[in-house]
């Protein structure tokens, strides 16, 4: 059995010419509503990550903790 991980991204970008959005005025001031629909282009980035072994006692310092655990060879 093999475990990946990766991070995964997802950009999304739009012209600003392409968001429209349309003013609508009324007793109570004025809203601004945007379009139902807008030309995008999506960009997908994925980032292996590797998950290595350590031993417990570099744990222990990482973590700025006493280590309780030893290795005996």
């Amino acid at each position: 059995m093999i475990l990946t991980w990766k991070l995964h991204f997802e950009f999304v970008n739009s012209k600003a010419e392409d968001v429209k959005t349309f003013k609508i005025m009324d007793s109570h001031g004025v809203m601004e509503q945007g379009t139902a629909e807008v030309k995008v282009q999506t960009m997908v980035w994925d980032l292996p990550i590797n998950v290595l072994p350590t031993h417990p006692l570099q744990i222990g310092r990482g973590l700025s903790m006493p280590a309780t655990m030893s290795i005996v060879v």
